[in-house]
């Protein structure tokens, strides 16, 4: 979940958690990928962000594990395999990113970070990749025609 919001700049744990698989399209953008998301700053809306390199590796390691959500307990999260995981299966199968997030710091010894802090992560990295203050805006807000040049460069 870190990695995953990490390497998509993500707003907010409930972008990333309204993700399922058919929003995921490994094979769009010529093999590079693309995932839909509802954004919810400014109103409901669906877009679509390219993937970057690393958020393509970490959403195949998440598919490879096969893990599903199938119920709302906790007790629901079953081992299906990458091929057992449906359409409709939530990508991130964790009820919380803020509480997944506080029990890993907790867990490595870190200090504490907020979901938000993954997402100044991204705009560093992007940033240290090369991109200009300016693309990374237009990024951050998904500006479609800019987005998919600069997502090849992180």
């Amino acid at each position: 979940m870190v990695e995953f919001l990490a390497a998509t700049g993500l707003r907010n744990p409930s972008e990333s958690l309204e993700i399922h698989w058919k929003d995921v399209d490994f094979d769009a953008r010529d093999g590079k990928g693309t995932i839909r998301v509802t954004r919810h700053k400014g109103g409901f809306r669906r877009e679509t962000l390219p993937l970057t390199r690393s958020a393509r590796e970490v959403l195949l390691r998440i598919r490879k594990a096969g893990l599903a959500r199938r119920g709302e307990s906790r007790q629901s999260i079953v081992l299906v395999g990458e091929e057992g995981l449906l359409p409709s299966d939530r990508v991130l199968v964790i009820d919380s990113p803020r509480g997944a997030l506080r029990n890993a710091c907790v867990r490595e010894g870190r200090p504490h970070l907020r979901v938000h802090d993954l997402r100044h992560l991204f705009c560093t990295r992007a940033l240290e990749a090369g991109w200009s203050p300016k693309a990374l805006a237009r990024y951050a807000h998904w500006c479609p025609e800019h987005a998919g040049d600069l997502a090849d460069r992180i």
